[in-house]
Order: C-alpha cells, then sequence, then structure tokens
C-alpha cells in the first residue's frame, strides 16, 4: 500500500489501512520513498495498491519497470490498483477505480483480491531540443504540447510555490480551472500549425489551426 501525500488522506483512510493491513504493508512514499517496495519484490502473487493520483501511481509503476529483474513470478510486473485520491484521476476512471474515493477501505481491499489484471501501454516520449541533450519520459496517460501543456505546467509551477494551498481535490480542480481560465482568455494565442509536424506511422498528418495537441493512451482527458 503506497501513500504519496498524507496531506490528502484524511485520518480515517490512514487509520483503516494500518487496521486492516499490517503495517510494514503500509508506505508513506514522501519518507520513505519508492525504494522501500524492495521489500516485497520476492513474494508471488503481490499486488500493490497506490493511493494517490495519476503522477503517483506513474511513479511506482516506473520504478517496478526499471526494475523488472527482481521481483517474483519469473520477472513479471506486479499488478498496481489505485486509490484515487488524487485531483483528476483519469488513470484511475479507465481502469475502474473511479474517479475518487468514497471512503470504504474494505470495499476497496475486496474488489483488488478479485480484480482481474489487464494491460496498459506505456509510452516512451522522446525529447530532442534544439540546445542540449534529449531525454526520454514515459506516459501513461496522454502527452500534449500547447496550451494544454502550458496549463498543466502553470497549475504544477503554483502547487510547488504554494503548496499549503493544495488540500483537496475539489480546491484543486477550482485552482486548475481558474488557472486554465486564464490562459484562456487572456493568454497569446499560438497556431501550432506553424511549428508542429505530426507523422504517424511514417505518413505525414496535416495540423489545423488548433492551440494545442493531445496524445492519447487511455479513453480520459
Amino acid at each position: 500500500m503506497c501513500i504519496r501525500d498524507r496531506r490528502r488522506v484524511h485520518g480515517a483512510l490512514l487509520n483503516a489501512l494500518y487496521r486492516l493491513l499490517n503495517p510494514i504493508q503500509v508506505i508513506d512514499l514522501l519518507s520513505e520513498g519508492l525504494q522501500r517496495l524492495r521489500v516485497f519484490s520476492g513474494v508471488k502473487n503481490l499486488r500493490i495498491i497506490v493511493a494517490g493520483g495519476d503522477g503517483t501511481v506513474g511513479s511506482v509503476v516506473n520504478f517496478v519497470k526499471e526494475t523488472p529483474g527482481e521481483w517474483a513470478e519469473d520477472k513479471k510486473n506486479p499488478p498496481v490498483a489505485i486509490i484515487p485520491i488524487g485531483t483528476g484521476n483519469d488513470l484511475s476512471r479507465c481502469l475502474g477505480w473511479g474517479a475518487r474515493f468514497e471512503g470504504e477501505v474494505e470495499r476497496v481491499l475486496r474488489e483488488v483480491a478479485r480484480a482481474h489484471p489487464v494491460l496498459l501501454d506505456r509510452w516512451c516520449v522522446t525529447i530532442r531540443p534544439r540546445n542540449g541533450p534529449a531525454r526520454e519520459i514515459f506516459m501513461y496517460n496522454y502527452f500534449g504540447i500547447g496550451l494544454d501543456a502550458k496549463i498543466v505546467l502553470s497549475f504544477h509551477k503554483t502547487r510547488e510555490k504554494y503548496a499549503y494551498m493544495f488540500k483537496s481535490p475539489i480546491g484543486n480542480k477550482f485552482i486548475y480551472g481558474k488557472i486554465g481560465s486564464e490562459h484562456l482568455l487572456l493568454g497569446r494565442k499560438t497556431n501550432l500549425a506553424r511549428y508542429v509536424r505530426l507523422t504517424v506511422d511514417g505518413e505525414r498528418v496535416a495540423v489545423p489551426d488548433v492551440e494545442g495537441v493531445i496524445l492519447q493512451n487511455i479513453t480520459y482527458w
């Protein structure tokens, strides 16, 4: 059981996790880090539950993917379930874990025990700037450039600078909507067709006069 940010987890959830699970099974990622997952690398039939948003889920899956030889069952990656306590929770909705946590921990644990693992594509995105080395990132939900990416970046920077303001998913969505509205209504317009060349399966695709381009891996955005 991996928890990213205890400020988002109310006392009832945390108390229930310690009551229903062995305390060693509950990992506080902020204080203990992803390395604590290695304790369970030899456990067969392991199932990981992540309490957090899409970013937290992605960081856990990335860690497991980067250490494939350490996991049991012929080096297969353990399945990951989600308790959605992030802002968007798009990945959680797509995989059937819901848009938000309803407070029933025992029900979630029963569903995890009965759940059937499904495969999810993991995209490798290579970024090659004009100046500087190329770097790779991994995508599970979607990848965007233009207006959408600008809004997400502004939201991220605001959350990093004013962490005390981001205490609940509803409040986070309000702030996200405010930032998005400001960029949409007051921001400088950019015709991406002048800057973007899109090639799919080796064929050039015309880009219309748009403010953003989104590559989606899941059905929610």
